[in-house]
């Protein structure tokens, strides 16, 4: 029987696996409806987090403000799945929303497999499982965005 050390390496070895095969999976539907990956981040970015400006949307999918941030809105738009809208609160700010319609259409049914596979095995568990387990995986996300931020905010090296 695994210790507890051995189980938490256990754990942080299929969490890595997961998210591996999260990347795989994303990248595939991006090629899928003709994006790249960086693309499909932030339309993925804009279905979690509903309508956010430019300089969000680069901050949430750590992007760089300006340029990068602007190619990638431009692309969207002509892909379909995005577009810019201006702020019903302050005319001088730009919001990036998502076309729904498209993205349902398109990029939802690529995610059926995996949507029906995990709702078979949440739904084994008991409910107190569930929530153990949505707190976790909301630890796990706040960990990962901590940690990617300090990575951001480091100078590089030499």
């Amino acid at each position: 029987m695994a210790d507890r050390a051995e189980l938490i390496d256990q754990w942080q070895r299929q969490q890595r696996m997961s998210i591996m095969r999260a990347f795989t999976l994303h990248t595939a539907i991006a090629e899928r409806v003709g994006l790249n990956i960086t693309d499909f981040t932030c339309v993925n970015a804009l279905s979690l987090l509903g309508p956010m400006t430019p300089g969000e949307l680069a901050e949430v999918t750590g992007l760089t403000k300006g340029g990068a941030i602007t190619a990638v809105i431009d692309r969207l738009e002509r892909a379909g799945f995005a577009h810019r809208r201006r702020d019903d609160h302050d005319r001088r700010k730009v919001i990036v929303e998502l076309d729904q319609e498209k993205t349902l259409a398109e990029i939802a049914p690529m995610f059926g497999r995996l949507a029906g596979g995990l709702t078979e095995a949440l739904s084994k568990l008991s409910e107190e499982d569930l929530r153990m387990l949505l707190g976790l995986t909301a630890t796990v996300n706040e960990v990962s965005r901590a940690a990617a931020a300090a990575l951001k905010a480091e100078r590089p090296p030499g």
